[in-house]
């Protein structure tokens, strides 16, 4: 990986490289900037940068090459900020997969081999995400694989319930909220949460980044019209009724949509998922196991 090409190299116990342009796999990620000491156990990353119109990653760590006995090792932290996580995802080969969203990533990770390419089988660490005004675009199969799996374009070709204004054609989201933590290549997450216009989503489960598969339980809420207006037409025809309606639906979330909430169960690998429908999560399962479900109506 060091140094590229056509990059300016300053060297003695320390690295400092800094070229205009650095391309991986033929695709120009932007500037590159990298600060490293040699120590004894390794190189000590204390910049490593890539900087571009549509967003920028900086990461600073160690690189353990190995030695002595020890397989060669890398351990960063990262951060990942965009202000159109679209673009800068057609940038690393993936055009196509979002539309806009500024988009934020936290994350300490580690693996086992070169800095230059993630070890999946040996990933381990902790991610921390949020995106905001975005929409997922239809995902083609064997492009942005992990982004079809957030999309949720599966549901509308496995069950009979009609999903499709929602997410067969895109999701289109307001915020996104996670976090998860890795071990050995596989992610898990207990809150991650998609709010959009036409629903709120909310996934549990786990990921194999290596094995490309999921178990997952996720959690549809959708916007039932405009639940407010409605419960107002309902007030008109019955103010006893009607009002206590909207003042629920003023208090309380949205009540409406809760009560037509969906459960489902996504199984299998990424490319061809199995989705069940399941019933709804009690209360002492959701700081636990989250496919502890109750049987609901199929």
């Amino acid at each position: 990986m060091f140094p590229p090409r056509s990059a300016r190299v300053t060297t003695s116990a320390a690295v400092n490289v800094v070229a205009d342009r650095y391309l991986i796999h033929g695709r120009d990620i932007g500037r590159l900037e990298l600060d490293a000491v040699n120590e004894r156990s390794g190189w000590r990353l204390e910049k490593l940068a890539f900087t571009a119109p549509e967003g920028s990653i900086n990461a600073k760590g160690l690189w353990r090459p190995a030695g002595g006995g020890a397989a060669e090792q890398t351990d960063l932290e990262v951060k990942v900020q965009t202000a159109d996580a679209g673009k800068y995802l057609a940038r690393f080969g993936f055009a196509d997969t979002l539309a806009r969203g500024a988009a934020d990533l936290d994350a300490k990770v580690k693996w086992q081999g070169p800095i230059s390419s993630i070890d999946f089988p040996s990933l381990t660490g902790e991610v921390t995400f949020r995106a905001e005004k975005g929409q997922f675009v239809k995902v083609k199969p064997g492009i942005g694989k992990l982004l079809g799996v957030l999309s949720l374009q599966s549901l509308p070709r496995r069950i009979t319930l009609d999903f499709n204004d929602i997410f067969s054609e895109g999701f289109a989201f307001d915020t996104i909220d996670g976090t998860a933590s890795i071990s050995q290549g596989l992610a898990r997450t207990k809150d991650l949460t998609m709010v959009g216009p036409a629903a709120t989503v909310v996934i549990t489960g786990q990921a194999d980044l290596a094995r490309e598969t999921q178990d997952l339980a996720v959690r549809v809420v959708p916007v039932v019209g405009d639940s407010v207006a409605a419960a107002a037409a309902v007030a008109l025809l019955n103010p006893i009724v009607g009002v206590g309606a909207l003042l629920a639906q003023r208090l309380l979330k949205d009540p409406i949509g809760q009560m037509l909430a969906f459960q489902y169960r996504i199984t299998g690998p990424w490319e061809d998922p199995k989705v069940e429908r399941v019933g709804v999560v009690p209360e002492s399962a959701r700081e636990g196991d989250p496919f502890a479900l109750k049987p609901g109506p199929q």
